[in-house]
């Protein structure tokens, strides 16, 4: 039962949509933030960024987020840990750059710009283990937008970011350095290289079932 509410919070979480910009008061957030199940550690500030709600999806911790905000440049980021029944990262990233690329209400994106590769994971997470999906907006209040992900000894990392005015380039560095300063203990088991999901070379085609004569 846990398994299933945890799930239902991760496919609500991965359908969140970034607000506008608004920095919480710097003066206001003070010592570290610690999430003592996967170890992660979250200062009041880091680089630009200044730590802001703490959200928990259930009771006991398995499914949290924090946000933080770059006033300076009108940045906003989601760091979500959590854990599930399917440890995937190319499954859940999947799922994750899929809404992101299709929600209307985050803006147009610009097909051309979109930007995907492989990251190490901090903490001897695994060597290639993280990807990212990176991409410009067209339309609406931001101008870049992206989703990175990582898994660290059973626990997943997602990281949602967007900009009103870092280009993609500069998001992306961004995105990758907020992930290099993550803090958590290292990881005993490193996670493999990421590989993306293909598509199936050869469609399945499915027969109609033929119907079956009532016995007489």
């Amino acid at each position: 039962m846990r398994a299933a509410l945890l799930t239902g919070a991760v496919i609500a979480a991965l359908w969140a949509v970034p607000a506008a910009a608004q920095a919480p008061d710097a003066s206001r957030v003070t010592g570290t933030w610690e999430h003592s199940l996967s170890s992660l550690k979250i200062p009041a500030n880091s680089g630009s960024f200044v730590r802001g709600e703490v959200t928990l999806y259930d009771e006991d911790g398995f499914n949290v987020s924090v946000g933080l905000t770059d006033p300076e440049t009108n940045t906003i980021a989601t760091i979500y840990v959590f854990r599930t029944g399917l440890e995937s990262v190319p499954v859940w990233l999947d799922r994750a750059s899929t809404v992101m690329l299709s929600n209307p209400v985050i803006g147009s994106v610009l097909d051309e710009t979109l930007l995907t590769g492989n990251f190490d994971a901090p903490n001897s997470a695994g060597l290639n283990s993280g990807h990212r999906v990176v991409t410009s907006l067209s339309t609406g209040d931001f101008i870049s937008t992206g989703v990175a992900m990582f898994s660290h000894d059973g626990w997943l990392l997602k990281i949602r970011i967007s900009s009103q005015s870092l280009d993609r380039a500069e998001l992306d560095a961004a995105l990758l350095g907020m992930i290099a300063d993550l803090d958590m203990a290292d990881a005993a088991s490193p996670a493999p290289a990421f590989v993306p999901i293909e598509d199936c070379a050869d469609v399945l085609s499915i027969r109609k079932k033929r119907k079956s004569r009532a016995p007489i």
